[in-house]
C-alpha cells in the first residue's frame, strides 16, 4: 500500500513534464510553419497568389490600410507607396510601407495574427519582422547618438515607443528613428519610421507617437506594461 500510494504521489510530475515539452514542441511547429508560410523562402508573389494577399499602390488604399492597423498620423513630405492585406484561414496580415517623397526616410507598419495555432507574441513579432523586411529592406543599422522612450497606453497597456537619434554607419548621415511594438487583444503590431535629420521635424515626430494612443502622465500610477 505503502508503495502504491508513493507511485500516485509522484505520477503528476512526468505528466507536467510531459506538458512542458509538448508546450515548446508546439511553439517550435508554430513557428516553423508559419515562417515556411510566410518567410523569403517563398517569394512574396508565390505568397500573393496562394493565400489571396491584396496589394495596393494607391496611396490613398495605402493610408486606409495603415489607419486600419492603428490611426497613425503619418508625417508630412511621406506618401504610402505599398500595402499588402490578408484575411485567410491561416492569418490576417495587414502591411503597409510609406516613403518620404525626396527619398530621404521610409515608415512601415504592420499586424500579424496566426489562425493556425496561437501562438506566443515573441514567435509572432519574428514573423511580423520578416514581413516588414520584405515589404521595405535596407532598414539602415545606426550608431545612436541619443535615445529617449514615450509611454503611452493602448488598449489600457503601457507600450513604450522609442525615439532615436543617430548616424547611418554605411554613410554617416544623420537620422532620426521612432519605432514600436506591442500586443493588441488578437495580434502584433510593430512599426519603423526613419528619416534623415531636417526632413521631419520634432513636431511631426510627437504628433506621430501621440496618434498612437494615450499619453502616460510622469505622476500616474504604473499601468500593465506590454511585452
Amino acid at each position: 500500500m505503502i508503495s502504491n500510494a508513493s507511485t500516485a504521489a509522484s505520477a503528476p510530475e512526468p505528466n507536467s513534464r510531459q506538458r512542458t515539452v509538448q508546450s515548446r514542441l508546439m511553439s517550435l511547429l508554430a513557428m516553423a510553419s508559419t515562417g515556411m508560410l510566410l518567410c523569403c523562402c517563398i517569394p512574396m508573389v508565390v505568397l500573393n497568389v496562394i493565400f489571396g494577399v491584396t496589394v495596393e499602390n494607391d496611396p490613398v488604399k495605402v493610408h486606409e490600410i495603415a489607419l486600419k492597423i492603428v490611426p497613425i498620423a503619418i508625417p508630412i513630405g511621406f506618401e504610402g507607396t505599398e500595402s499588402r492585406f490578408a484575411d485567410n484561414s491561416l492569418f490576417r496580415v495587414k502591411l503597409a510601407k510609406f516613403k518620404h517623397v525626396e527619398g530621404r526616410g521610409k515608415l512601415v507598419i504592420g499586424e500579424l495574427r496566426t489562425r493556425i495555432m496561437r501562438i506566443e507574441d515573441e514567435y509572432e513579432f519574428k514573423n511580423l519582422q520578416m514581413l516588414l523586411n520584405q515589404i521595405s529592406p535596407g532598414t539602415r543599422n545606426l550608431d545612436v547618438k541619443e535615445r529617449r522612450e514615450a509611454e503611452i497606453l493602448i488598449e489600457g497597456n503601457k507600450v513604450l515607443i522609442e525615439v532615436v537619434d543617430g548616424t547611418d554607419i554605411g554613410s554617416t548621415t544623420r537620422i532620426k528613428q521612432v519605432a514600436g511594438a506591442w500586443s493588441t487583444s488578437d495580434s502584433v503590431v510593430q512599426f519603423l519610421l526613419q528619416v534623415e535629420e531636417g526632413f521631419c521635424t520634432n513636431e511631426d515626430i510627437n504628433s506621430l507617437v501621440r496618434s498612437l494612443g494615450v499619453p502616460v502622465p510622469k505622476d500616474a500610477a504604473p499601468a500593465v506594461e506590454n511585452q
